[in-house]
């Protein structure tokens, strides 16, 4: 005979357990495209690695402020639309973070912006991507 846990009792572990695996599932997403971008900016050239990864954590430090702001105004629903302004404002801010760290460098931080932001936009999408062809 298979026991059941109610509810009022089991609930608020399920919780806990499912608020912990989606933080740490964020911490390493974020991570992971840190190092992701980091890597495209040293192959760009733009600084030495150390200063490129402190740029790429920057930049998502920036893009995930401003993604929560983005969801706790409600602007969560999954939509192509919306995937496609998350992409064009993290490339408008991470420009923006790179600029303000080499300035002078102005098409290159723009470039640069753009093709990290490529790679992990794909990064992201990929789960979804192999879904759709396999």
């Amino acid at each position: 005979m298979a026991l059941s846990v109610p509810l009022d009792v089991g609930a608020p572990v399920f919780l806990i357990g499912y608020a912990i695996f989606g933080l740490g599932t964020l911490i390493i997403s974020v991570i992971m495209i840190t190092l992701i971008e980091s890597v495209v900016l040293y192959l760009f050239r733009w600084d030495h690695y150390r200063r490129s990864l402190w740029a790429s954590f920057l930049m998502n430090a920036a893009t995930s402020i401003l993604g929560t702001i983005m969801v706790l105004a409600g602007l969560d629903e999954a939509s192509l639309e919306l995937f496609f302004f998350a992409f064009l404002l993290s490339v408008l801010v991470e420009a923006q973070i790179l600029l303000m760290m080499k300035y002078r460098a102005v098409r290159q931080n723009w470039m640069i912006a753009f093709v990290a932001n490529m790679v992990s936009y794909l990064f992201m999408a990929l789960p979804s991507i192999l879904k759709i062809f396999r």
